[in-house]
């Protein structure tokens, strides 16, 4: 579930009774239903943020938390990895648009850029070398085929040459 706005309130929302899925196809994916959290979220939803919602807020975590509603706990839902020039990249669940609040150091990226992009040559001459080498064993090969024929035909003329003689 992701909050549409930030506030206690769109998560708990999802375990009042009334929106319970299997009676009311509704959001409360648990079914979970007890009279004191729904009472309290009835209260809840008409609050304004301070110190009584908080107080609120604890009182139904504490309730839900009791009756074992859900697996409670950590789960970082949202990650990422910057670079070294991008300030203010901090992956959060509430925003999901972040590339709008980043900050960058144009001066430090250009520099890393220049740095990380040097180009590297070696696999251009690796790939001439091969080039070459393929080149050359197609001529030997090319330069065999042709002296091998040349001969061929030679022996073949002097035998019928030879024949030829032979038969006068």
């Amino acid at each position: 579930w992701l909050a549409d706005y930030p506030d206690a309130e769109n998560y708990l929302f999802l375990l009042y009774g009334p929106n319970a899925k299997s009676k009311f196809d509704g959001e409360n994916a648990a079914n979970y239903n007890n009279a004191e959290f729904d009472k309290r979220y009835a209260t809840l939803r008409l609050m304004d943020d301070g110190p009584a919602k908080q107080a609120v807020i604890d009182e139904m975590v504490g309730i839900v938390q009791q009756d074992a509603v859900w697996a409670w706990g950590y789960f970082p839902f949202s990650s990422g990895a910057y670079q070294s020039w991008v300030y203010n990249g901090v992956p959060t669940i509430m925003i999901r648009d972040m590339a709008r609040y980043y900050r960058i150091d144009a001066a430090q990226r250009v520099l890393r850029q220049r740095e990380w992009n040097q180009p590297v040559y070696w696999p251009l001459a690796g790939f001439a070398l091969l080039l070459l080498l393929v080149a050359y064993g197609g001529w030997r090969s090319f330069r065999r085929f042709e002296n091998k024929t040349a001969r061929n035909e030679a022996v073949a003329a002097a035998t019928a040459v030879a024949a030829a003689g032979a038969g006068h």
